[in-house]
């Protein structure tokens, strides 16, 4: 097997990480979901300060779209998710763009500073986790953008009855990438 690979997406700076090596046998698996010496962690520029998970019962659970002011590298560390990134950073040449990713033990995505980060469980029991380079303090700068944005209509959700989504009440009630930045 070779070693992880950087793959380029249509949103600047955004890096989908597949071929992590994972090895299995009759215990399971074990796997290297980020190392400071793989050829692609100096491009991503990340300097990890905090690593947060999330766990997520049931299939349909789905979280954000949070942008935050730090960089991302987020991976599923069991079963599988449908990331959603949102482009957010005004100053961006790609700038409302939405890209979606399949998210398993495999692969990973490097979430720069100013992207909405969002998935949906595809199965029950997701392991969802990221490392981030700047420590979080209650009250900073973390902006939600609503799923119902006009920018992710069209996407191939795994759960697409919307009425099914578990959410949480920020989630929910959050505005769209317009208002939030007052255009």
């Amino acid at each position: 097997m070779s070693g992880p690979q950087v793959c380029t997406t249509a949103i600047q700076g955004l890096q989908f990480i597949e071929n992590l090596p994972v090895f299995g046998d009759d215990r399971g698996s074990f796997r290297t979901w980020w190392r400071s010496d793989w050829p692609f962690a100096d491009v991503a520029g990340l300097r990890v300060q905090q690593m947060n998970i999330s766990t997520n019962a049931a299939a349909g659970t789905t979280r954000g779209s949070h942008i935050a002011p730090w960089n991302k590298y987020v991976h599923a560390f069991s079963n599988r998710a449908y990331a959603v990134i949102l482009d957010a950073r005004r100053d961006s040449a790609t700038f409302g763009r939405v890209e979606s990713f399949l998210l398993e033990q495999t692969n990973a995505l490097f979430v720069p500073a100013g992207c909405g980060n969002a998935y949906q469980t595809i199965d029950d029991n997701v392991v969802y986790g990221y490392a981030v380079d700047q420590l979080w303090y209650r009250g900073d700068q973390e902006t939600t953008v609503s799923l119902l944005d006009e920018r992710f209509e069209g996407l191939d959700w795994p759960v697409s009855d919307r009425s099914r989504w578990i959410m949480s009440e920020k989630d929910r009630t959050s505005e769209t990438l317009d208002v939030v930045y007052g255009s």
